[in-house]
């Protein structure tokens, strides 16, 4: 009985380890960006200055039910994304047209901790 309840959180915690590692392509239209500065925790070397940073969001809705998704636009190490400011630039010229937009992302939506989906790419 202890093999089998191992096993099955074994399973549920890969299983949901790799659905939120694993890249997605929602389609939908932009309505909005915005650059947003973070503080981190912690200090500039031993300065007193906070150490802050400049996160960027893609505002979204749905195509067919016009329900709102926000999504983080951020650097990231693991999928050697350093083209933050250049997405956030692509979904600015895309929201000015209205145009619907495939997000390509990672990551899960977590309002109790304000946690957003990265987004990797905005496509046409």
């Amino acid at each position: 009985m202890i093999k089998k309840a191992l096993l099955a959180t074994t399973l549920i915690v890969s299983g949901a380890a790799v659905h939120y590692f694993i890249p997605q392509t929602d389609v939908v239209r932009i309505v909005g960006v915005e650059t947003k500065r973070v503080d981190l925790d912690g200090t500039q070397s031993g300065q007193g200055v906070p150490v802050t940073r400049d996160v960027y969001f893609l505002q979204t809705e749905g195509v067919d039910d016009a329900d709102p998704m926000v999504y983080r636009n951020d650097d990231n190490l693991l999928y050697a994304k350093w083209n933050s400011a250049d997405v956030q630039s692509r979904g600015q010229s895309l929201a000015a047209n209205k145009d619907t937009v495939a997000v390509s992302h990672y990551g899960w939506r977590v309002p109790l901790f304000s946690a957003f989906p990265n987004a990797l790419s905005v496509k046409p």
